[in-house]
């Protein structure tokens, strides 16, 4: 048999074709390339995972069954040849698929590449595919939008058939109630209406016989006056029937040109249908897009044997975890019979076999699958009676036939190496084998009873010993496996747990050698204390997950939380920027008042309260953080000193600090304000100087000429010399941000005004003003701080 057969591949193949749309794609999944070409592989598995997402991404698929075109479109051989309209109709299908899915990729080229490249070879061809659809409907009948000659036609043989039935029920009913006919209704008989006679009446009744029932009772008889009208819808038949042949000829001379285009679409649809396939079957048991090597390593981690997951689900069936081909290339497996040896290899040989047909296999993603070239199998007893071989020369027959094998990309199964003979000759065969497929750097897993291979699995380089799982509590396998340790049989307990007598164990015990009992007893200390330290090692994983989880989660709220914590600040800092703004515009025309009153003691001590006002609305809406997450690290404010405050231009003097540090008296000309040390941005040791920056006795200087200047209508030297004397104004009065409105016009005004801006000492920055603050007839002018 052929290791396919032996592993259960055909099983696995027929699982996938039912997700199959078409029957041409199930036979050819059932019939699939094992292929040895890695990048084929690779590209399959691939476009399995791409087509994943499809499915559970999308809601609307474009797949569909495709029609059995292949060996009608195969028999097309010249224009104009006369075809099924059924097959008419199944081109038409293959072409709208093709349309349909060439869109569908087409649209989503950016998210379904590989499929995408696939779908860009279909071959679209919408005039044909509209003629069919307008020609002939699913069950091949040509319809009456094929022709307008069939149509015409069709119309007139309805007429006559009217006509006809109209006349012969007219004679029918006069035979009828004479009594000449069968209580039967109108029929017809090669394309005629007939009157069911009595055969006795015959002669009573004129006209034509047609037909006759199977007794001869009745006699299908077409009257005398609607022969002729039968003859004219006769007629009218075959010119339908010639009207259809034409037709069909034509919808044939359009197809047959493009036979090898249809063909390869036919092929693609198909190639589409088993990705489905694939995709559907890896969606149902979890199936993941593992790494393909061809370095002879093979990890599999989670795996489930496929056949078996088929059969009892992920809840009844343990997983494999496995590694072999890096540390050492041959592993020996023991442990008790029924204890899992044999399905553990036949999960390692069956996915080799699904990777090579592009089958993506239940383990996890990270798992890595080994591309062999050759895969041997020797599992059960395969002894041939025809042959006349016994167990051993049977065993004996396949392993000389791995010796002719130089590739080292080799997978050997072996179960019960060497058990068919005597004990200690086979095991020598059995090591003599076993390290020449390690030396050839084939991997081989082979499975035993014997102590001495487990023996020599500790003492070799490259051989490792495997055991399957046994709970001595319940005297049951457990069916995990566990690599480097060498299971033990249990021979005696599973005896005494299926009823042999006590003494015949004891008995047998007796018989066992010394070596042979401390080997067994050593390794079943040592399997209960691994036992012991897998249960230990889950509950701790099982605890260290809890904590990643529990960690994850209190991550997400603390991450939640700082997100929330900076959009209050944010949202606060743009309500106390705009709070700000307009103090400082306050203060701005404080100031102003206090220049044109000339400073009387009234106006200024009514301003005064005005900006404790707004101080104080300043200390009720701007959150503690906002100020506090900008501001520079600066020595406690003494009297005497210098300090900038935010949003107010120029330096101001320290008079005094209040006796909770919090707030400051500062003093900027004859201005004394109240502010809190927390707004304070800068500050510095005074300076020998008769006046601070922001000075209110202005009665040096101009009149303060306000926050907006308009110049629209001057002459361009005029509007620029009055620019000029506005920005030194704005500068005196140590104002930071003010407004020049030039109206929009041709823009030419605007232009110079911000060319002289730009030449300007002191100009920070200007701009035109925002939708809603006069847009291009603006330009907004920002100053230097002192």
């Amino acid at each position: 048999m052929k290791a396919a057969d032996i592993l259960g591949l055909e099983r696995v193949l027929e699982e996938v074709s039912k997700y199959a749309l078409s029957e041409r794609t199930k036979t050819l999944i059932m019939d699939i390339d094992l292929t040895l070409n890695l990048d084929v592989i690779k590209s399959d598995l691939d476009l399995t995972d791409e087509m994943k997402k499809v499915i559970t991404k999308e809601s609307d698929l474009p797949f569909d069954r495709v029609p059995e075109i292949y060996n009608d479109l195969k028999a097309l051989r010249s224009e104009g040849q006369l075809v099924s309209t059924k097959f008419i109709y199944g081109v038409g299908v293959v072409l709208k698929l093709a349309s349909s899915i060439y869109t569908f990729f087409y649209e989503r080229s950016d998210i379904y590449r590989d499929l995408g490249e696939i779908s860009s070879e279909l071959e679209i061809f919408e005039d044909i595919e509209a003629l069919i659809v307008k020609s002939v409907d699913e069950e091949g009948y040509v319809l009456d939008s094929a022709s307008s000659e069939l149509k015409s036609i069709r119309s007139k043989i309805k007429v006559t058939e009217n006509r006809i039935r109209s006349k012969v029920k007219t004679v029918f009913d006069s035979y009828k109630y004479a009594g000449y006919c069968q209580n039967e209704e109108l029929t017809i008989r090669d394309g005629r209406f007939v009157i069911p006679v009595k055969s006795q009446n015959r002669s009573k009744v004129k006209g034509v016989v047609r037909d006759e029932s199977s007794t001869g009772n009745t006699l299908f008889i077409e009257p005398l006056e609607s022969i002729e009208m039968n003859g004219e819808l006769t007629r009218l038949y075959k010119d339908e029937h010639r009207e259809i042949e034409r037709i069909v000829r034509d919808i044939s001379t359009q197809i047959f040109p493009f036979k090898n285009e249809i063909y390869t679409n036919v092929d693609l649809l198909t190639e589409f249908d088993t990705l489905y396939a694939k995709a559907r079957y890896a969606l149902k048991y979890r199936c993941s897009k593992v790494n393909v090597n061809s370095d002879n390593i093979l990890n599999i981690y989670d795996g489930y044997h496929p056949i078996l997951l088929m059969r009892h689900g992920y809840e009844s069936t343990i997983p494999l975890n496995l590694e072999i081909g890096e540390s050492y290339n041959t592993l020996i497996i023991s442990g008790p019979n029924a204890g899992g040896k044999t399905v553990t290899m036949k999960t390692i040989g069956l996915m080799a076999l699904m990777i090579r047909a592009g089958i993506q296999v239940p383990a996890r993603e990270d798992s890595n699958i080994a591309l062999f070239r050759r895969i041997f199998v020797d599992i059960g007893d395969e002894q041939s009676i025809e042959n006349d071989l016994s167990t051993f020369s049977s065993q004996i027959k396949k392993l000389s036939k791995t010796l002719r094998v130089r590739e080292k990309e080799t997978l050997i199964l072996l179960d019960e190496i060497g058990a068919s003979t005597d004990p200690a000759e086979g095991s020598a065969l059995s090591m003599a084998m076993l390290k020449e497929y390690t030396k050839r750097g084939f991997i081989s897993v082979a499975t035993t009873h014997q102590g001495v291979l487990k023996s020599f699995a500790h003492r070799n380089k490259g051989v490792k010993n495997g055991s399957m799982e046994f709970d001595r509590k319940t005297l049951s396998p457990t069916y995990r496996f566990r690599g480097g340790v060498p299971g033990s049989s249990y021979a005696f307990e599973i005896s005494k747990r299926h009823g042999l007598p006590r003494y015949i164990i004891e008995r047998a015990k007796k018989h066992l050698g010394e070596e042979k009992k401390n080997m067994e007893n050593l390794i079943s200390d040592l399997d209960s204390k691994i036992t012991e330290y897998n249960r230990n090692l889950r509950e701790v994983t099982a605890t260290k997950n809890e904590l990643k989880a529990l960690k994850e989660s209190y991550d997400k709220k603390y991450t939640d939380i700082k997100t929330k914590e900076k959009k209050i600040l944010r949202d606060a800092t743009k309500q106390g920027k705009e709070i700000i703004s307009q103090a400082n515009r306050s203060i701005e025309n404080a100031i102003y008042e206090i220049k044109k009153s000339n400073a009387e003691k009234s106006v200024v001590k009514g301003i005064r309260k005005e900006i404790v006002t707004v101080s104080d609305k300043l200390d009720k809406s701007i959150d503690k953080f906002s100020s506090s997450s900008n501001k520079k690290n600066l020595p406690t404010p003494k009297a005497g000193m210098e300090v900038r405050v935010k949003n107010i231009g120029g330096w101001c003097l320290v008079n005094s600090v209040d006796r909770s540090g919090k707030k400051v008296s500062v003093s900027a000309g004859s201005l004394v304000m109240s502010i809190k040390v927390k707004d304070i941005i800068d500050l510095r040791e005074a300076e020998d100087r008769s006046s601070i920056s922001i000075d209110i006795n202005m009665s040096e200087k101009s009149p303060f000429m306000g926050l907006k200047l308009d110049v629209r209508g001057k002459r361009g030297d005029d509007a620029l010399m009055e620019v000029e004397r506005y920005i030194d104004n704005l500068k005196q009065h140590n104002i930071s941000k003010a407004e020049i409105v030039h109206g929009k016009g041709e823009g030419i005004l605007g232009k110079i005004i911000q060319e002289q801006l730009s030449r300007t000492h002191g100009v920070k920055k200007f701009y035109f003003g925002r939708a809603g603050e006069g847009d291009y007839g603006v330009t907004i002018v920002e100053l230097k701080d002192d």
